[in-house]
């Protein structure tokens, strides 16, 4: 590796930081984070990188990406950006599935794409930089983040940000290999012929069409069926929280899509499936995903949310939030309201003027944000108290 390269890697690092290291963040947990950077940054402006062999240029070139990497997502999670209400909200759903929850901080990266909302796996997967930072510089980071990256333009839409609980549900697959799990299972009963059930190649059949074709290789089938559970898996992992609400995102945005590509199953296949396990479908794949679900991380998929009255909404008041059980019912809520009913916001409160959608979609969007907003901090609060109390 020329030393001059990774100098040049360094130097860009070094314009960035001199403005993300004053980045004030909204918990103890993301400055810490970012002290740690410091301490990485301290050694890496103190190297001479031309004294240094190809081994030690290529661990620091991957702590630098690392370095990278974790700005993508700190810069966007800042008091100022960071979409706070959305993200208190996956955090209690991220302590019902995770035992060590408070071992990772779920960030975001405002992107420019509209539609673009994803997860990405590079620091939770990629144990290359842990290891080159333990090696290198000795310092830990005891917190990985979760990386989950949305549309900037949509970081306060409370209808279409339904979706990040898709994204968080990657992240739940990803951790206890649901997916992977489940792709060696089904190895099994194809190889050296197929066993399945009648009932489970119907499924199967519907669910995932190339996977019972014998002219296809079968490792590139479950290679693709791999992708395809782990969105599967995600959907439902949402529909715990949100019922059907990412469905009537995902619909408009996928244009009602039929077919399926590498990576993800047909928009048609996703929401069948998601109609199946809330309506308690006696469907082997869904079955098949519960069992493997349960097996592995000791948590069942099943309903987590709990409806809630519209009278607060449609008289314009935030809903006082009893349990966080509550707080995704909010966004079934929202688009209950938003599909069917926000002309009685202009009924309930006597408007005198047409109300257009666009102020029914700002009033629902405020209306959400408060009743979250109320909730954590009355939360806190009576935490606060009970910790000066002891």
């Amino acid at each position: 590796m020329n030393p001059k390269l990774l100098e040049l890697h360094f130097s860009e690092l070094v314009k960035v930081w001199h403005k993300s290291r004053n980045n004030n963040f909204s918990d103890i947990a993301k400055q810490d984070y970012n002290e740690r950077l410091q301490r990485i940054f301290d050694f890496l402006k103190d190297e001479e990188f031309s004294k240094l062999n190809n081994h030690e240029l290529l661990l620091r070139s991957i702590i630098i990406d690392f370095f990278f990497k974790s700005l993508e997502f700190l810069d966007n999670s800042t008091l100022s950006l960071i979409p706070y209400e959305l993200i208190e909200c996956l955090k209690y759903a991220l302590d019902e599935w995770i035992d060590d929850s408070e071992d990772f901080i779920i960030v975001t990266s405002l992107i420019n794409q509209i539609d673009q909302f994803s997860f990405d796996q590079s620091l939770i997967s990629n144990l290359n930089f842990y290891t080159a930072l333990d090696l290198t510089y000795k310092i830990p980071f005891p917190k990985k983040l979760i990386q989950i990256n949305l549309p900037k333009y949509l970081a306060r839409d409370y209808l279409a940000n339904v979706i990040l609980y898709h994204e968080l549900g990657h992240f739940v697959d990803i951790k206890y290999r649901v997916s992977d799990a489940i792709k060696d299972e089904i190895k099994k009963k194809l190889i050296p012929v197929t066993s399945l059930s009648t009932s489970e190649e119907i499924s199967f059949g519907k669910y995932f069409p190339y996977l019972l074709n014998p002219k296809l290789d079968i490792d590139y089938r479950l290679d693709i069926f791999k992708n395809h559970v782990a969105e599967y898996f995600s959907d439902i992992f949402a529909s715990q929280y949100i019922e059907k609400a990412s469905n009537y995102y995902l619909d408009y945005i996928t244009n009602s899509s039929s077919t399926f590509e590498e990576s993800h199953p047909s928009t048609v296949c996703r929401i069948s499936l998601v109609e199946a396990f809330i309506h308690n479908v006696d469907e082997p794949f869904v079955n098949i995903l519960k069992v493997a679900t349960k097996s592995i991380s000791n948590r069942e998929l099943k309903a987590r949310y709990n409806r809630i009255s519209q009278d607060d909404f449609l008289n314009l008041l935030p809903f006082e939030i009893k349990s966080a059980s509550q707080l995704s019912s909010l966004f079934i809520l929202g688009w209950d309201l938003w599909l069917n009913d926000i002309q009685e916001f202009k009924t309930r409160n006597n408007m005198q003027f047409d109300l257009k959608a666009s102020d029914a979609y700002q009033i629902i969007n405020n209306l959400i944000e408060k009743s979250i907003s109320n909730y954590v901090v009355e939360t806190s609060w009576e935490t606060a108290k009970k910790n000066v109390s002891v």
